[in-house]
């Protein structure tokens, strides 16, 4: 099954969640929301967000490769199937991943 996941929608941590698609979404949420080195105690969790104050035609590769990357690291058993660039205000051009996602093994 695919899920679509943004880091922009509002969400409740849910800790020990019991339920492992749900978990999983909400590591997938958590890494998309977070920049590297904010995680206490797992400094490399996160995106590098090195596509912020980037023009829209750089940025977007940027940050596709940026959760490519993350998600194949930290998510191993998540199947990235499409980064989607989305903008939370056109004006003030807030730039954040949406990603479809299938998850192994569940």
């Amino acid at each position: 099954m695919q899920y679509s996941v943004s880091a922009i929608e509002p969400w409740a941590i849910s800790f020990g969640e019991p339920d492992r698609v749900l978990s999983v979404l909400q590591d997938i949420k958590m890494l998309l929301a977070i920049r590297q080195g904010e995680a206490p105690l797992y400094r490399d969790f996160g995106l590098p967000q090195r596509f912020l104050d980037m023009p829209a035609n750089v940025g977007i590769p940027v940050m596709i490769a940026e959760v490519e990357d993350a998600m194949a690291e930290f998510l191993p058993d998540v199947r990235l199937i499409e980064v989607i660039a989305e903008f939370e205000d056109e004006v003030l051009g807030r730039l954040y991943p949406v990603v479809k996602v299938e998850i192994n093994h569940e």
